[in-house]
């Protein structure tokens, strides 16, 4: 149920206000441009997106920040335990996520998949565009999971939930 308040809060990380970086956020020193330009490959492999070049102004960036920062960005300050969010080319992590898991790593995969949607198409125009970069993202991410031989079945459920959050 977790997922779903995560999820459910979500939909409104595109129509938020410009992000302002708290002074506790840190780069992300040790996720290497190379590892994220790994991943950025295996996405467009399976997508076709281009991916950006290291040190073009669409490249990610990746910075890990408090779960209150979280919080506030994602589910308008109430305690959603959002692990991560994306806004237009930079990707937030919650201090602590190990992306040397799977699941963490799988993580900073999703995010990857908004950052080069973002590149390829721009901002999300209306709420349907959002459903639909999701649905691709949580779907990419459970083939992520069930290639390095984990099963997370609620990756697979969220798709059903999501499609119905559009006003009709």
């Amino acid at each position: 149920m977790k997922s779903l308040q995560f999820l459910t809060a979500l939909i409104f990380v595109w129509l938020s206000n410009p992000i302002i970086l708290p002074s506790s956020a840190q780069a992300a020193d040790k996720l290497e441009n190379k590892y994220l330009k790994q991943l950025l490959l295996r996405i467009y492999s399976k997508t076709g997106m281009s991916v950006p070049e290291v040190g073009d102004a669409h490249f990610p960036n990746v910075v890990f920040v408090t779960q209150q920062f979280l919080n506030g960005m994602v589910c308008k300050n109430r305690n959603c335990n959002a692990q991560a969010a994306t806004k237009d080319t930079t990707v937030f992590l919650v201090n602590g996520l190990d992306v040397n898991t799977v699941e963490g790593e799988s993580i900073l995969y999703h995010e990857l998949v908004h950052i080069l949607q973002f590149h390829n198409f721009g901002k999300n125009p209306n709420c349907k565009s959002w459903i639909k970069r999701e649905v691709q993202a949580y779907q990419l991410q459970d083939e992520f999971v069930s290639d390095k031989g984990l099963d997370m079945p609620w990756l697979r459920s969220v798709t059903h939930y999501l499609t119905q959050m559009c006003p009709q």
